[in-house]
């Protein structure tokens, strides 16, 4: 097993790659380096993203969640969990997706469809969240996953945001 750390650590198995790639997050009129952690092995891929300062008014995560998304949870596809130590959002594994086709800029079909989208928003500190998205390939890649997200921890040194 190796282990991979930033402002968290998580143990995965040797067959894994782990890449940090080199990208940036823009909004508004800033870019910044995205703090960002691809992982990789033969039964799938897990995606960590740090968002930092995504949470502002530091809300509890639910709060934050249902203000980007501009509803409550909906049971049927988003559920409050403890993850981490911490309480967190889950995403998935089914979610509703739309998928609207314009003409002339005018609508003229209107689909949701359910997609397979497993993510978990966690924060990291106030104002900071973690985004893990997860991608398996097949039951026994979903078992590995799960086995690899639930050896995340949190880091919390001197010095470091809380």
């Amino acid at each position: 097993m190796s282990e991979a750390a930033r402002d968290y650590t998580v143990r995965y198995p040797d067959s894994f790659k782990v890449v940090v790639p080199k990208s940036y997050a823009c909004s508004g009129q800033q870019c910044r380096a995205a703090d960002e952690l691809l992982m990789s092995g033969p039964e799938g891929s897990i995606t960590f993203v740090a968002q930092r300062h995504i949470n502002p008014r530091a809300l509890a995560v639910q709060s934050w969640y249902e203000s980007l998304a501009h509803h409550a949870l909906q049971p049927a596809s988003e559920t409050l969990i403890e993850f981490g130590g911490r309480q967190a959002v889950r995403r998935g594994p089914l979610v509703p997706a739309e998928t609207v086709v314009m003409k002339d800029g005018k609508e003229v079909s209107r689909v949701v469809n359910l997609v397979h989208d497993e993510t978990i928003f966690v924060p990291m500190n106030g104002t900071d969240v973690l985004t893990i998205s997860v991608h398996s390939k097949s039951k026994e890649g979903d078992r590995t996953l799960r086995e690899i997200l639930n050896t995340l921890t949190f880091i919390a040194t001197a010095g470091r945001r809380r």
